[in-house]
């Protein structure tokens, strides 16, 4: 919507505007395709999320799990065939930063780099303002539409203000970066989700999203900025861990509350395999623990 409404007021003439309007008119009808795909086939699903293990199929789906998170690069094109021929969800996750192992590392500029990232070799804060950083989510956005996926699964977006990135970000700065992955997924009529930047959610900016990807929120109560999510009827997928949770008290402490913060959570460990993985019901369907 951000997108649309900026290209238009840059048309200057006649015929240039309305060429814009037809190119608007595609994106709304994207944007729409993604928000149906999103009511029909991801609320009320169980999900997974596997990103420390190339997803195999059928090995690694889990009875009564329709939600993937995988990563963009490892998982190829004839895995998320299978995966969409089986009635899955394949959602493609991909890091925002720098990761010097990632194919297209080289294509970010050097002065576009910042700050490590604490506890993760080898991966760098960027510049998300750069063009050509754009650039280069725009072709691993549409390397996900290419390969067969979803929806988006955008992670690292919520460096900004205090946070040491090595630029001088804005949680203006991060919202119009939000902006601009959401308007490039639906344009493509992908879904996109928002993980964690907790902060940046509102009543204003919560259409931007079709779902949220969470870590940790109960165990940092935190749970509660998800209401917009909640009162829109959107996807909030959430990750505890179990080096906090044992899975007594993920039942006791996470389970009892999907219903009031409206979570699909699971209890994971850190390496994000596909297993062990620990479920709680759907909110709608109440809060006992169950493994699908």
């Amino acid at each position: 919507m951000f997108f649309v409404s900026f290209r238009l007021a840059a048309c200057g003439s006649s015929k240039g505007a309305g060429k814009m309007l037809l190119l608007s008119t595609l994106l709304l009808s994207g944007m729409a395709q993604a928000q149906s795909w999103v009511q029909r086939s991801i609320i009320g699903q169980h999900f997974n999320y596997q990103l420390g293990q190339v997803f195999v199929m059928p090995v690694h789906q889990i009875a009564g799990v329709k939600v993937y998170g995988v990563d963009l690069f490892d998982t190829p094109a004839s895995t998320v065939a299978r995966m969409n021929a089986a009635g899955l969800v394949p959602v493609c996750y991909f890091s925002t930063q720098y990761e010097d192992w990632r194919p297209d590392a080289a294509s970010f500029p050097d002065d576009a780099l910042g700050s490590n990232l604490d506890d993760w070799a080898g991966e760098r804060y960027v510049d998300t303002r750069r063009a050509e950083i754009r650039a280069i989510m725009v072709k691993r956005i549409n390397l996900c539409k290419q390969k067969g996926f979803k929806a988006i699964d955008p992670d690292n977006t919520d460096c900004y203000g205090s946070c040491s990135s090595g630029f001088p970000l804005t949680a203006t700065d991060a919202l119009q970066f939000l902006q601009f992955l959401s308007g490039t997924a639906r344009s493509v009529g992908l879904g996109v989700g928002l993980k964690n930047t907790l902060n940046l959610i509102s009543a204003a900016t919560v259409s931007l999203w079709d779902f949220a990807v969470n870590e940790e929120c109960y165990r940092y109560n935190e749970c509660g900025l998800y209401a917009p999510f909640k009162q829109a009827g959107k996807p909030i997928f959430n990750i505890e861990y179990s080096t906090h949770y044992s899975l007594n008290s993920f039942n006791s402490n996470v389970c009892a509350k999907v219903r009031t913060f409206g979570t699909v959570s699971i209890r994971k460990e850190l390496a994000l395999r596909a297993r062990p993985r620990n479920s709680c019901n759907l909110p709608m369907r109440g809060a006992l623990q169950r493994s699908p």
